[in-house]
């Protein structure tokens, strides 16, 4: 789905490939949340990850996500910045000319490997040994 990621000054712009298929089984389906923009910013951070890190981070957290429209024809990209506070990434997603489908803020990843045990003390979750 990513076309592919430009790095420049402290920015990532990352392209959605222009021919994907139907995001659902019916297609022209609606949506609420354009999960496909939302998906631009991940692949892009994680682009970023790798680049400065070494590391395949996959999403653990999201403070907001603001969507103004979905449906944009011709190129879309997504622009995201590393936050210096906490490590995170903010990201918005636009149009040929500019215009911003999402923002996305306090983006979080968490490196692929990394564990976490849990204590006893915490829940497991349903279905889930201590």
């Amino acid at each position: 789905m990513l076309d592919g990621v430009t790095l420049e000054h402290g920015e990532a712009v990352g392209a959605l490939h222009a021919q994907l298929p139907p995001n659902a089984a019916r297609a022209g389906a609606g949506e609420l949340a354009a999960p496909r923009l939302v998906e631009l910013c991940f692949q892009t951070a994680g682009i970023v990850d790798l680049a400065e890190r070494s590391v395949l981070g996959l999403p653990a957290r999201i403070d907001a996500l603001r969507l103004f429209r979905t449906g944009a024809a011709g190129p879309l990209y997504a622009a995201v910045r590393r936050r210096q506070a906490d490590d995170g990434f903010d990201a918005r997603v636009v149009d040929g000319e500019g215009a911003v489908l999402l923002e996305l803020s306090g983006y979080r990843t968490v490196a692929l490997g990394e564990r976490r045990v849990l204590a006893r003390s915490e829940p497991a979750g349903e279905g889930v040994p201590a």
